[in-house]
């Protein structure tokens, strides 16, 4: 960016601007507003004093190296996530600050050089992991004032307040982790290889959603105990939230002897889910379960998506049916809403990113 530019980016969670490689001027700018999101594919390099990167929503980058000049190049408040793929190297008399209820993940090392005291702050209720094998946290590198708040080995296990926090050294060697979205079948499609595996147990998939400070167990993968070929490894997760937006992952790799290390963090967008409604036509309404149907009344709505299908009663819900087509879906129905008690139920569809709630009066 040129000398003296401002940019600002800001969105709803979304969507995102995404960049080769950044690398700014004297007193650039860039504000990342709440619901923006900026991603570089390459490093983050800037010399020019005053020249910033303030953070309130999402920034990730390959690498983020800050040398020379005075003023705070980077800046995270609020709910901001930060991703750093690579090292966080500071350098001169920069400074960098971490605060408000921020989460930043480092998969590098911290680096820092040049003078000047308090060059990595980190205060309030941030959270900060890195995960280079060569920072140590106890005592902290030279340079990092965390406000005298304590370590903490996970920071998703931490109570409130501001950590600066270490990710124990891998027991598996990865080739690759990597994560997609598919929208025909919308679900998340996450595969990764290991060159070489010891003592390892299994791999737990962790899910977060809007934020990479929640997160929760979805799935689980059985590991190859000890290995020293290329194994790899793949997992969905089909139960995605409804609304739409970026959702996290994480490998939660487990050890034979139950010690556990954590992955970097992978980001997946994926679509929001539109409720409809009149798409979808139950018959005869109401029913005494013979002869229960639902038919499409509105073909433009619908593009020979498979189906799934539950019933939601107040005493029950069922299981989650996938069909291909409407006769599929009518054959597994009637067989269902037999067994359904007097009263109102709803039959919920779901086909590519729409939704609809059919509700339905049982009588006898």
């Amino acid at each position: 960016m040129r000398n003296n530019t401002l940019v600002q980016i800001s969105g709803d969670g979304t969507g995102e601007m995404k960049v080769g490689s950044i690398d700014l001027g004297q007193r650039a700018k860039i504000n990342v507003l709440d619901g923006g999101r900026l991603i570089s594919n390459g490093d983050t390099e800037y010399a020019g004093n005053n020249s910033e990167i303030n953070v309130w929503g999402y920034f990730n980058t390959a690498s983020l190296t800050v040398n020379g000049g005075s003023g705070k190049q980077l800046n995270v408040f609020g709910n901001g996530d930060v991703l750093i793929d690579g090292d966080l190297t500071i350098a001169g008399t920069s400074q960098i600050t971490f605060g408000g209820d921020s989460n930043v993940y480092i998969e590098g090392n911290v680096v820092i050089n040049g003078s000047g005291n308090d060059k990595l702050i980190i205060k309030e209720n941030a959270k900060v992991a890195v995960c280079g094998n060569e920072t140590d946290t106890d005592p902290p590198p030279a340079g990092v004032n965390k406000g005298g708040l304590n370590e903490c080995p996970d920071p998703n296990n931490c109570p409130s307040g501001g950590y600066y926090v270490n990710c124990r050294v891998l027991p598996v060697d990865y080739v690759y982790i990597e994560s997609a979205y598919s929208k025909e079948s919308n679900a998340a499609l996450l595969s990764w290889a290991t060159s070489k595996e010891w003592e390892n147990s299994r791999f737990e998939i962790e899910r977060s959603v809007g934020g990479i400070s929640d997160f929760v167990k979805v799935g689980e993968v059985q590991g190859m105990g000890w290995k020293d070929s290329i194994t790899e490894y793949e997992y969905t997760d089909r139960n995605l939230p409804l609304i739409g937006g970026n959702i996290y992952y994480r490998l939660k790799q487990v050890d034979l002897n139950g010690e556990y290390s954590l992955s970097k963090v992978m980001s997946v967008k994926i679509d929001g889910v539109q409720f409809t409604e009149g798409v979808w036509r139950a018959y005869p309404n109401p029913t005494d379960g013979s002869q229960f149907r639902i038919s499409l009344l509105d073909p433009a709505q619908y593009n020979q998506e498979k189906i799934t299908f539950r019933i939601i009663h107040p005493t029950s819900i069922s299981k989650e049916v996938t069909v291909q087509t409407e006769n599929e879906m009518n054959e597994a129905l009637a067989q269902m809403v037999g067994n359904i008690p007097k009263g109102v139920f709803v039959v919920e569809l779901r086909w590519g990113q729409k939704i609809e709630h059919i509700k339905v009066l049982r009588k006898r």
